[in-house]
């Protein structure tokens, strides 16, 4: 019984352990990031204490 059961379990482990292909991203950082920051600079509302950085 502890056989079975353990043997189940290891099945399971390497099942999990299979390799899959990394995500690639839909969209490009820089895009979304100059997009955010014209959503930012269009709103024309600036808070003296808000630090925006954008390299």
């Amino acid at each position: 019984m502890k056989l079975r059961i353990s043997l189940a379990l290891l099945t399971i482990l390497l099942a999990a352990c299979g390799d899959r292909p990394a995500a690639t991203p839909t969209e490009d950082f820089d895009i979304l990031a100059a997009e955010y920051l014209m959503l930012e600079l269009s709103m024309a509302r600036h808070d003296g204490a808000h630090v925006d950085a954008y390299f």
